[in-house]
């Protein structure tokens, strides 16, 4: 789900430049300025942009249910204290908000309904972010409880880069947009405003990229439940030898059995072990 979710904005997003340079390169009413907003290539392809921003906004919202339901059932490695399940609840809800934002602002472009349409764009910019940064910090709780799984200290440096050049853009984006108001008339004493609103439609094009990898990122979170399905269990019986053995139990796996993970809660008791 996620793998689809970037593929399909990664489509949407090279649908729209595609459509643009076909269409000559169309400064749409922003004066002379060589980079489009990528609003602005939404409002000019309506009804493709609704379909695959509708598309990406559900798949993602799967994608993050799909996620806690992994965890819930140690598939991928599961939570163990309350607050990295709080973590990923807030995270949802986060990004169920963001996808709202995402699909409002798609029927409404910024060329008929501009007020509306910068709204719901900062409300999927902000949320979404929000929604990686809940993830962040619950990656990071469950990196201490399972220092066994390095990939998860991995992603969440990972997440980290995501959400500090993310932001480190919006705010670039915000400043570069309100210079000139995402406009470059057509006269020698604000003749600047062509390269500053250009720059500004460059950072939005950067951001909506890095919504992509951030769903990539999800990819990535999800990666280690292919090794605990149970189709794979079945080609590689050896795999079910020792899983998730010798470590102290905290819920049910996917297959109803007794998950282990993290430091013994009590050393000198022996642990339990899979017959």
């Amino acid at each position: 789900m996620p793998a689809a979710a970037a593929g399909v904005w990664f489509a949407e997003l090279v649908a729209m430049l595609a459509i643009w340079a076909k269409r000559g390169h169309p400064d749409y009413n922003r004066g002379n300025v060589t980079i489009p907003f990528v609003s602005d290539t939404f409002a000019f392809s309506h009804t493709l942009v609704i379909i695959m921003s509708s598309i990406t906004a559900g798949l993602f919202v799967l994608s993050l249910f799909l996620e806690r339901w992994l965890r819930h059932v140690d598939r991928i490695p599961g939570t163990i204290h309350s607050k990295q399940r709080t973590f990923d609840i807030v995270a949802i809800v986060m990004g169920i908000i963001g996808a709202a934002g995402l699909v409002i602002l798609s029927i409404f472009d910024d060329q008929n309904h501009e007020t509306i349409h910068w709204i719901f764009a900062i409300v999927f910019i902000v949320f979404v972010a929000l929604c990686a940064l809940f993830q962040l910090l619950e990656v990071s709780s469950l990196s201490q409880d399972h220092p066994d799984r390095p990939h998860l200290r991995r992603n969440g440096w990972f997440k980290v880069g995501i959400v500090t050049i993310a932001v480190a853009v919006a705010v670039a984006f915000a400043g570069t947009y309100g210079a000139c108001r995402g406009k470059a008339p057509p006269n020698t004493a604000r003749q600047q405003c062509s390269q500053i609103t250009s720059a500004a439609a460059g950072l939005e094009w950067t951001d909506a990229f890095m919504v992509f990898v951030f769903f990539c990122s999800l990819v990535l979170d999800l990666w280690p439940a292919a090794k605990t399905s149970p189709r794979y269990l079945r080609r590689h019986p050896e795999a079910q030898h020792g899983y998730n053995d010798n470590k102290p139990l905290t819920t049910t796996d996917a297959f109803g059995r007794p998950s282990y993970g993290g430091p013994s809660p009590n050393a000198s008791e022996p642990e339990m072990r899979h017959v």
